[in-house]
């Protein structure tokens, strides 16, 4: 439930009403990401963040993103790693 809580804002559907929305999204994937940084879906919350900024053209914060999740020990296995390599060759 917790992971899915941004999604209530559009963060997955790109479907961003507005930058509000983008700001509450995040903002519920960077909580569940913290409250349970071992969780499966951890590493596809973070992809999930640079991807709504993305939607929204905030370069500057997506790659950081990405960045950080691909330097990111704990996530060095996932899979989600290819994807966020290319949307990092895309910003």
């Amino acid at each position: 439930a917790a992971y899915r809580l941004s999604h209530t804002y559009g963060l997955l559907s790109g479907c961003n009403d507005s930058k509000e929305d983008l700001e509450l999204a995040v903002a519920a994937a960077q909580k569940f990401i913290a409250a349970y940084p071992d969780h499966k879906l951890a590493a596809k919350a973070a992809l999930e963040i640079a991807q709504g900024y993305f939607s929204f053209r905030r370069m500057d914060d997506a790659i950081a993103a990405l960045k950080k999740l691909i330097a990111e020990p704990k996530y060095a296995s996932s899979d989600v790693l290819p994807d966020a390599r290319q949307l990092l060759g895309q910003a």
